[in-house]
């Protein structure tokens, strides 16, 4: 069943900010149990009328149910963007062991019984400040039908919502093609008992770690504005790409598809947050991995806006000529909206403004520093989780923290950078590291803050320390 809305109304929803269903998250919430071994039974009595169906679909509605509540599907005309291909629930190109084919036949069965109505078509949406598109599935809001005969408000309380033991904490993806002629489709490989052996403090390190910032989120009360958000928005996976623990590892958790503009309200323990991010993280990364250092501001190309350089160089980074086939100004003309001729004068300006590290473009590198930016996300959560049990939400070369945490989130995101790039250095060799880079500039966002916390915001960066009743009075 479909539902035609007015897209005027609706459309706000995804231009910036998008929900996508992850099958995260389960309840323990026994009016929530009840609830789905009643729809379970339901569709595996409508299943029966065509045959014998012995399967139990009971954790599946559940994995759907629960993860609906978290990806806040009860607010008015929340759109949900919702995968409903087949070939992601099983077979070669199964996205996970979380998406398989009785939480598909749950998700189908909804929508069949009008539980679930259908807004948008797919669409393709494009990252701010990157090369990277998107390919978002059909959007779904829940029905009236299912506010009146499943529940008209979430269910389970906090405690009650768990990860799903079938979400995995780390995950390896490549991408294959089914024929010749269809499209390649992301998967994810099982991590074996010989890739735990290969890469044991990588992949059990991080599952630590990311138990360990469950833990920690579980007990903090998050809030965007007067809404109070579920903690399990925070549950975080290691993504891996292209078969090889060598690319990708970034961190991915549902809160990030927050927009800039709206994370700056968002409040830990009802305590004000702010935002700090390294300045023009890639491009210094590839200077201090060639022992070099680059001054100014490595996206500024003139008569280009800073965002449309960012992205350029993204592309450029990220772009691989050995798959992908015509010249790399029709890319950028492409992935910028501009013109060819403009195209091409972008890309010789960037190859005359960073001489020293064009060997990097064209080559698809940019998976081998986002795997070096994962491992200084991995040594600052380490600091927040496991040393001082505090909240962070890392996002890729950001990180957001209470107030009274920037003094130690600004000498965490120093000590991580300059530990990563060392390490870095010795893998490939350079043993003797004589000067310790360190990272070139952290920019600092946050809402409006009142001129008294405002003030012991520059002292705790200014490395003076504040004191907790000092910190107390201020964010009051």
């Amino acid at each position: 069943m479909e539902l035609n809305l007015n897209t005027q109304q609706m459309k706000f929803k995804d231009e910036k900010s998008y929900v996508y269903l992850r099958f995260n998250c389960i309840s323990t919430s026994h009016k929530l149990l009840e609830l789905v071994d009643k729809l379970a039974e339901r569709c595996r009595r409508s299943r029966s009328s065509v045959r014998q169906v012995y399967k139990d679909f009971s954790p599946a509605f559940n994995a759907v149910l629960t993860s609906l509540e978290v990806s806040g599907a009860y607010k008015e005309s929340q759109w949900i963007r919702i995968v409903t291909d087949d070939e992601v629930y099983g077979g070669k190109t199964q996205r996970s062991a979380a998406h398989n084919r009785l939480v598909l036949t749950a998700l189908l069965w909804l929508i069949d019984e009008g539980y679930l109505l259908k807004v948008d078509g797919r669409r393709v949406m494009k990252f701010d400040g990157s090369s990277q598109v998107n390919d978002l599935p059909f959007a779904y809001v829940i029905s009236d039908k299912w506010r009146n005969e499943i529940a008209d408000q979430p269910i389970s309380f906090q405690h009650e919502i768990i990860r799903n033991p079938l979400a995995s904490y780390v995950q390896l993806r490549d991408k294959i093609k089914t024929s010749q002629k269809a499209k390649e489709r992301s998967i994810s490989l099982p991590i074996t008992q010989a890739y735990r052996g290969q890469h044991p403090d990588l992949i059990e390190g991080t599952e630590r770690l990311l138990k360990t910032a469950d833990d920690v989120w579980a007990k903090t009360q998050i809030s965007l504005g007067d809404v109070t958000l579920p903690a399990m928005q925070t549950t975080m996976t290691r993504i891996f790409n292209n078969g090889s623990f060598e690319e990708g590892g970034r961190f991915y958790c549902q809160l990030q598809n927050l927009p800039k503009s709206q994370r700056k309200d968002l409040r830990f323990d009802n305590e004000p947050t702010l935002e700090i991010d390294y300045s023009g993280m890639h491009p210094h990364l590839l200077y201090h991995l060639q022992g070099d250092n680059f001054s100014g501001d490595p996206y500024e190309v003139v008569g280009f806006d800073r965002n449309t350089v960012k992205v350029a160089f993204n592309t450029l980074i990220n772009r691989d000529s050995r798959k992908h086939k015509g010249a790399a100004a029709k890319s950028l003309a492409r992935n910028l909206n501009m013109s060819l001729e403009k195209a091409k004068a972008l890309e010789n300006a960037l190859y005359k403004l960073h001489p020293g590290i064009t060997g990097n473009f064209n080559t698809g590198y940019g998976l081998r520093l986002q795997k070096l930016d994962s491992q200084i996300a991995y040594e600052v959560m380490m600091i927040f989780f496991m040393n001082i049990k505090r909240p962070v939400l890392m996002i890729h070369d950001s990180a957001i923290v209470s107030v009274r945490d920037v003094e130690t989130l600004k000498l965490s995101m120093v000590d991580a950078y300059r530990s990563a790039i060392c390490n870095e250095l010795q893998r490939m060799g350079d043993f003797e590291v004589e000067l310790v880079p360190m990272p070139i500039g952290l920019k600092v966002t946050s809402a409006d803050f009142s001129d008294k916390l405002t003030n012991a915001i520059y002292r705790a960066l200014e490395d003076i320390d504040v004191h907790p009743d000092e910190w107390l009075t201020a964010i009051n």
